[in-house]
């Protein structure tokens, strides 16, 4: 669609471009002909850079909802460097520095989150909650997570993984094992709770349970 629509573009350039030579001998009309051709070559220019944003960001949102993070991080980076204030592009970046424990990045991203949507933004202060969780600062946050949670909430597995790798990061072990378990209640084949069980259970030495957890998600 891309490639289709900048050939349109160059078509209509070129059209313009073999106007008969006496139109451009009255300066006015040949002014108005150059602004119009340098309007479509820019339009075809913008056209091109928004299928181009856009196939990037839908890119990093399908590979942020399979986990596959590192996969998803260069395509965030192609959508802001042509829309450097899309809301969607900056939530999804500050998630994507969230999952690789780049915690003060993921605030930045926030805080320019914050100037284009205000600070009272629901995905706003969902997103800095989370922060907060799987950063190891659980106790700040954990009644308010419980309790969207308990609501059921669109966000749960998102709270869930947040708090289970922040109760990991603490050693917190039984509490993360909690979270794990309420997370498969809600999604019992996603892979990244097996990944995230896998972990728990080879701190706690389970071995063989580790094993099982990976063979699951590598299943799925």
């Amino acid at each position: 669609e891309q490639n289709r629509l900048v050939r349109v573009a160059v078509r209509i350039s070129r059209k313009l471009l073999v106007i008969p030579i006496s139109m451009y001998r009255h300066p006015g009309r040949a002014a108005s002909i150059f602004v119009l051709l340098l309007f479509i070559l820019s339009s075809g220019d913008m056209i091109a850079a928004y299928l181009w944003a856009s196939y990037h960001l839908r890119a990093a949102r399908s590979a942020l909802e399979r986990y596959h993070t590192s996969e998803a991080i260069p395509h965030l980076r192609a959508a802001l460097f042509v829309w450097s204030h899309d809301p969607e592009a900056l939530l999804l970046s500050a998630r994507a520095s969230r999952r690789t424990d780049e915690f003060d990045r993921a605030s930045h991203y926030l805080d320019q989150y914050q100037e284009v949507r205000g600070p009272d933004d629901e995905s706003l202060l969902l997103e800095r909650v989370l922060v907060a969780a799987e950063s190891g600062d659980v106790d700040s946050v954990s009644k308010y997570c419980q309790g969207l949670v308990k609501q059921d909430h669109p966000a749960t597995p998102l709270i869930l993984e947040a708090l289970s790798r922040g109760y990991l990061r603490m050693y917190r072990l039984h509490e993360a094992e909690f979270c794990i378990k309420e997370w498969f209640r809600h999604q019992p084949d996603n892979t990244q709770a097996f990944l995230i069980q896998a972990q728990l259970y080879d701190l706690q030495g389970r071995q063989s349970e580790a094993i099982a957890s990976y063979r699951s998600a590598l299943k799925i």
